[in-house]
């Protein structure tokens, strides 16, 4: 059963009970145990540097402020990484402004660095919970009976390192690929050069294609209801459910083999040929061969056209396609 979110009033609420109804609404926003597991430890932390009991209103962002530097000194840890630790606690504690939770506080929203905007794309929330993920599975590996153990930050930096840059990155070799592709990809909003204005897409001829675009629609639309009553004269109601699967005729992708044989519970093997029948019903038909006839007849044109009229080209090229085609057309 959904819980229902809280809506809650500023007016004269402390931070207890709004830290109390912030927590019930990240449990009706069904978010993992282990996220708001870490929500609860970071921010009950603050209770040490304000009164539990103060007013949301008199929250400000130099609350927040002193609290880092109040746990900076408390943890008294010089490793670089307390300070990305310090950092992201401090981030987290931005992030639930936005979200709506330190709104609460009237605290306002700190400007991201661009150059991080620009270079990672995923929300700062999955980002987050991917560092929460490493932070606990460092827990669980951690051995402090060890003699020579280092520091548990140190220890946990790499964890929430790793799990960060798998959710930049990917995980799949296929997550990893496309990810890299998309980084490569170049806005047309950037400046050709720093010193001026001028974006790359200024620089791009632009052509209007509006009218072929439209024309090509019909052209397909038209095509699709003769290819329909085409599959529907000539085919099985098996072979055209594998031709609509096979070639994604109704559906956002086209199937695989596979998903094909699992959907209409078929065995794997068959589909290949039943594909393959289906096809040639088509081809042999009379719509298929009148389709090839006026393929011919473009090509043919073409041919002239490309050839400037030299006979001996055009000649040669006919005689080709009717070598190939001759028992088609």
């Amino acid at each position: 059963m959904k819980r229902k979110i809280i809506e809650v009033s500023t007016k004269g609420i402390t931070f207890d009970r709004g830290y109390d109804e912030f927590i019930f609404n990240c449990r009706a926003k069904n978010l993992r145990p282990a996220t708001i597991q870490f929500y609860d430890n970071s921010i009950k932390s603050i209770y040490k540097f304000i009164d539990p009991k103060m007013p949301i209103r008199d929250i400000t962002k130099a609350t927040v402020d002193s609290f880092i530097i109040g746990r900076q000194n408390e943890l008294d840890i010089k490793d670089i990484t307390i300070h990305t630790y310090l950092r992201t606690l401090k981030a987290i504690l931005y992030y639930f402004m936005k979200v709506g939770y330190m709104e609460k506080f009237h605290i306002p929203l700190v400007k991201y660095d661009k150059p991080v905007i620009e270079t990672y794309t995923n929300q700062f929330d999955d980002l987050v919970q991917a560092g929460t993920v490493g932070l606990i599975n460092a827990a669980n590996k951690y051995n402090n009976e060890l003699e020579n153990k280092a520091g548990f930050i140190t220890y946990a930096f790499q964890y929430i390192k790793r799990e960060i840059f798998s959710c930049v990155n990917g995980r799949s070799e296929k997550e990893i690929s496309n990810n890299r592709l998309y980084n490569s990809c170049v806005s047309l909003d950037v400046p050709i050069q720093e010193d001026n204005d001028i974006q790359l897409k200024d620089t791009i001829e632009s052509i209007d294609y509006g009218f072929e675009n439209v024309e090509e629609t019909i052209y397909i639309k038209q095509l699709r209801e003769e290819l329909e009553n085409a599959m529907l004269n000539n085919n099985t109601l098996k072979e055209r459910e594998i031709l609509q699967l096979c070639y994604g005729w109704d559906y956002q992708k086209a199937f695989t083999y596979k998903e094909a044989a699992e959907v209409l519970k078929l065995n794997q093997n068959n589909i290949p040929q039943i594909e393959f029948n289906a096809l040639r019903k088509l081809r042999n038909s009379t719509w298929g061969k009148e389709k090839v006839k006026e393929y011919m007849r473009d090509k043919v044109e073409s041919i002239m056209e490309n050839s400037r009229y030299n006979q001996d080209k055009v000649i040669d090229k006919i005689n080709l396609i009717d070598k190939y085609f001759s028992g088609v057309i």
